[in-house]
């Protein structure tokens, strides 16, 4: 695979997935919030299983809450007595046990195959990917041993109730990979959670320009601030959603934050199609990956992004935001729920101090 490859629908994305698998020669890594049972899933645990007969080395990790009707068969398609597949969490061993850790949930992408090539994004797979908007850029890597090293410490968290694993990778900076590109490595623990901290960072030092592309959008009033700080100092701030998500209820309250962002003059639009896409733009930086601008990634889940100045990625991911902006409408108005609104002061704050994970 020559340069960076970005792909915005499963279809076009699996095809090429198919062809970096069939080259592999040694070792697939796949970590992924949702492996459906469809025609899509079926497919690929067929090639990954005669990738197996064929001597390469392949281990498979999947979130229980995101692969939660399918995860039995996921398992079972690759023997029971095969340690090949490991199931995140499951809502059987955890859910009592360790209730708060149950919760934060593996939400990172990773599809490395021979340690040379990156898959990072949003997509999982199974068919509802196919058509839907969505992001995930392949990457040829040099050093892709902190990004083995995250799935190992995913794999062993993934283990027979090991809660309690302790990583020996460093998850509190920016850990390059390639020329010009950064992994973001992002844990519950306070000190892990880096993708939230060079969000931050980046917005309170933008100079010209604010571009988010989130599917869900739940920042934390600290997030929330530093946008708005920015607008006071001439940075343009855009923020593109889908107009509504499957959620109903995340709707209403996401609609909490939308008066204090309008007020400021923050621009915000709302596609009709929903998409599932993640990124930032920041002055010519960007960043990429499976954490959504809220607080449940940045500062609950296991995720994974890449960031990195200009060059053909800001090429691309620009293009894209031009493609939603000319399909969606300049939300002016918040509509949210009466009670929502009502409560907003008090219910907000109280939310955040749940999800959010502090030392």
């Amino acid at each position: 695979m020559q340069g960076i490859n970005i792909f915005c629908r499963g279809k076009d994305f699996y095809r090429s997935l198919e062809d970096e698998i069939s080259l592999a020669k040694k070792e697939i890594l796949i970590n992924v919030y949702s492996f459906q049972n469809d025609a899509v899933g079926k497919k690929f645990v067929h090639i990954l299983k005669r990738k197996l007969s064929e001597g390469v080395a392949v281990k498979i990790i999947i979130d229980a809450l995101g692969t939660h009707h399918t995860s039995e068969e996921i398992s079972r398609a690759f023997g029971e007595n095969n340690d090949i597949v490991r199931v995140f969490r499951p809502k059987d061993r955890y859910l009592k046990q360790h209730p708060v850790k149950y919760f934060q949930r593996n939400h990172a992408r990773i599809f490395l195959i021979d340690r040379k090539i990156l898959g990072v994004g949003g997509m999982g797979i199974g068919e509802i990917y196919n058509e839907r908007q969505d992001l995930v850029a392949f990457v040829p890597i040099a050093d892709a041993n902190p990004i083995a090293s995250y799935f190992n410490d995913l794999w062993e968290l993934s283990g027979k109730g090991d809660c309690n694993h302790v990583s020996s990778l460093d998850y509190s900076r920016p850990i390059p990979i390639a020329q010009g590109i950064q992994a973001l490595i992002s844990t519950p623990a306070e000190e892990g959670q880096m993708i939230y901290r060079w969000t931050i960072e980046q917005i309170r030092s933008a100079k010209e320009r604010i571009i988010i592309v989130s599917a869900w959008f739940l920042p934390t009033i600290e997030l929330v601030k530093a946008l708005c700080d920015a607008k006071g100092r001439g940075v343009d701030v855009a923020i593109v959603t889908p107009s509504h998500t499957d959620k109903r209820w995340y709707d209403d309250f996401r609609g909490a934050v939308m008066p204090r962002l309008l007020k400021r003059d923050i621009v915000w639009h709302g596609t009709q199609e929903y998409f599932h896409q993640k990124y930032f733009i920041i002055d010519s930086d960007w960043c990429l990956g499976s954490a959504n601008f809220d607080m449940v990634s940045m500062n609950r889940d296991y995720e994974l992004n890449l960031c990195g100045p200009g060059g053909e990625v800001l090429q691309e991911l620009q293009t894209n935001f031009n493609a939603l902006i000319n399909n969606s409408e300049q939300i002016r108005h918040a509509k949210i729920h009466w009670l929502v609104h009502l409560l907003e002061e008090a219910v907000y704050p109280l939310f955040e101090a749940i999800i959010v994970t502090r030392r």
